[in-house]
């Protein structure tokens, strides 16, 4: 146990996971990201310590997140792929009860792992949440997302009182590698006239070069990023497809999912190609 330079942070490290807690007001929470091994009999050597750590630490609140490797109930899975047993679920759900913790239902879908054939498919990722941490953040369901180049679907916690915020500005480190960036910037900047004080000035003008970045950014790096996104999505509608009619006649489906997926890495390799192009990177 390392405790953090602001007095009240502490952070654990296991074979499966990395646990940080923090304070956020008054409370004491541990937030816990999980990446569990293969096996059962792993797996329950994970659950044994979390739950050492949890009875160790009766008065903080825990959310825990990520792949479990296991799932609760064989509604969870279609096809093979995952090493799971009857004993391996009911060990689980034993491990939810005992940490106090709550089973987020999802939304937007029914399962967060797929084969690259497409022909199985798991829900192995999930949140696990304390009880009256779901009142505090009013947790109302968790989302299960679309997903890329990963097996894995994202998935996310949707709150009902928490604002965390606007969304963050992401800068590109690429964009300086662009042989029109600092050109561009240069002209955006001598577009902006703003009048007032030096700190109002400045604020004011990168909050429109913000704006004309993202404009810029679309148009120059968008349309890969937009096939890639479109690829994706077929993907996804194929996923659907094959949960839908599973058991059934899926083998054109799988096909088509199969060539959509090709492209896909296709579009990957190519816009990697193209960064590093860009970047003058070999």
């Amino acid at each position: 146990m390392e405790e953090g330079h602001s007095g009240f942070n502490f952070h654990f490290r296991g074979r499966s996971y990395v646990d940080i807690r923090v304070r956020w007001k008054g409370l004491q929470i541990n937030l816990v990201n999980i990446y569990a091994p293969g096996s059962t009999s792993d797996r329950r050597v994970l659950w044994s310590e979390l739950l050492v750590l949890g009875a160790a630490s009766s008065d903080v609140l825990w959310c825990l997140g990520g792949d479990f490797n296991e799932v609760t109930a064989r509604e969870e899975r279609l096809g093979g792929g995952i090493n799971s047993s009857r004993r391996g679920m009911e060990e689980f759900r034993d491990f939810i009860g005992s940490m106090g913790v709550e089973d987020i239902p999802c939304v937007g879908g029914k399962f967060t792992w797929f084969k690259d054939n497409g022909k199985s498919m798991s829900r192995i990722d999930r949140f696990l949440v304390s009880k009256s941490l779901l009142d505090v953040w009013g947790v109302v369901d968790l989302r299960i997302g679309k997903r890329d180049i990963s097996d894995h679907t994202p998935i996310r916690l949707k709150f009902k009182f928490i604002d965390w915020g606007p969304k963050p500005f992401r800068f590109n480190n690429a964009w300086f590698k662009h042989d029109e960036f600092k050109f561009f910037i240069k002209e955006e900047w001598a577009k902006l006239s703003v009048k007032g004080r030096g700190d109002f000035v400045l604020f004011e003008k990168l909050k429109g070069l913000k704006e004309s970045l993202k404009v810029w950014n679309r148009e120059t790096f968008g349309w890969i990023d937009l096939k890639v996104e479109k690829e994706a999505e077929m993907i996804n509608d194929m996923d659907v497809l094959v949960v839908d009619k599973f058991g059934g006649s899926i083998d054109d489906i799988i096909e088509k999912r199969r060539e959509a997926f090709s492209e896909f890495r296709n579009m990957i390799n190519l816009k990697e190609c193209m960064l590093r192009l860009r970047s003058r990177q070999l």
